[in-house]
């Protein structure tokens, strides 16, 4: 149902959708999800990838339970936020012999996410901060790489991550992850004074 688009001009509104994903997914994103459910989806689509769903659920504890996010609104538990998003935003695979997994619904969300949250460095630094994963930090150097964040910003997430990760001495954090920040900020033009 489309008010403002007469039916003579509907297939040029649906190519000009598909080639463009945020004329698709802004209203659901926006006016159909509450706090939580943006959160979630955000933290998938900074994992760059599928992610069990037990690693999902703690990364959404953690970044709910930062200072930053105490404000956010709506459904908070996570396993009713999953049940709605599944089959509109989100695809859960379930498995009897590992843990089930989530990945987007389809690709173009993630296309439509990181446009909408590139310039916010403070949400990125909180999500990847958050998820904890070797995938998250190779989408924090495509986000860099690809000019949709600068050097400047992505030097500063990672210095921001660093820090809360000393401060919680690297408690709960995978060798892997903290090699590849090392990565990213290095990648940053980080060491150099140091060298």
């Amino acid at each position: 149902r489309l008010d403002t688009c007469p039916p003579t001009d509907y297939w040029e509104y649906v190519v000009r959708s598909l080639t463009n994903p945020s004329q698709v997914w802004e209203n659901p994103f926006i006016a159909q999800q509450d706090d939580f459910g943006r959160a979630i989806i955000f933290l998938v689509v900074l994992n760059g990838d599928a992610l069990d769903e037990n690693t999902l659920a703690e990364a959404y504890h953690r970044y709910i339970a930062l200072d930053e996010n105490h404000n956010l609104h709506g459904r908070h538990e996570f396993q009713s936020n999953i049940r709605l998003l599944t089959g509109s935003f989100l695809n859960r695979e379930v498995s009897s012999m590992e843990p089930s997994t989530i990945d987007l619904f389809n690709p173009s969300i993630g296309d439509y996410v990181l446009r909408r949250y590139a310039g916010d460095v403070v949400a990125l630094r909180l999500g990847i901060q958050s998820l904890r994963t070797l995938r998250s930090m190779i989408t924090l150097r495509s986000l860099q790489g690809d000019g949709h964040l600068s050097k400047v910003d992505a030097k500063s997430i990672c210095e921001a991550i660093a820090e809360h990760l000393a401060e919680n001495d690297f408690d709960g954090v995978s060798v892997s992850y903290v090699s590849a920040l090392c990565d990213v900020y290095k990648g940053c033009g980080g060491f150099e004074s140091e060298a």
